[in-house]
């Protein structure tokens, strides 16, 4: 068995360099927190949109109703739709290629048992805390906010749709 800088053993037959295109744990590792942290980012910022774009409509039918009528917010809510489009399809982009490394990652950890150096029985201990805690973030982090699961950035998209839709039914 090799042992590593940490004083951890792999079980012979691994093949470290097997991972995703010849990149290593520690490689998928740091790209598994980036796309955790872009997720978390491009998230936010989708749920922010929406909620900016459901505010201008109300502004919008608010002030075309009682006072005059207003074509810049169509044209404000039309763009922040758009944009908050492409925000959730580059949500669901990101939230794929980080399944592809999260199931790398746990084919590795399967393949390629971890011991401790001080463990004489050969028992197999639980992976570095590291790994652990890259994909527990990167778990929590693939749900968009506030419609958590699989269908959450369609959500968002369907609802800034409707909201286009209404902007552009109900401002005169």
């Amino acid at each position: 068995m090799a042992t590593d800088r940490d004083g951890i053993y792999q079980a012979r037959g691994a093949d470290p360099g097997d991972l995703a295109r010849g990149m290593g744990r520690d490689g998928l590792l740091a790209r598994l927190a980036a796309l955790s942290s872009r997720l978390r980012m491009s998230g936010l910022l989708m749920a922010i949109l929406t909620i900016f774009n459901l505010a201008i409509l109300m502004v919008a039918v608010f002030i075309s109703y009682y006072f005059f009528s207003i074509s810049v917010g169509r044209v404000v809510a039309i763009s922040i739709t758009f944009t908050a489009t492409l925000v959730a399809l580059l949500f669901d982009r990101l939230r794929a290629h980080g399944d592809v490394i999260y199931e790398e990652l746990v084919a590795d950890i399967q393949r390629a048992p971890v011991f401790r150096a001080d463990d004489s029985q050969g028992r197999v201990a639980l992976p570095d805390i590291g790994v652990r805690l890259a994909m527990r973030e990167f778990a929590s982090a693939e749900d968009a906010p506030l419609v958590p699961g699989r269908f959450g950035p369609l959500a968002y998209v369907v609802l800034n749709l409707a909201i286009a839709i209404a902007q552009l039914a109900f401002v005169k």
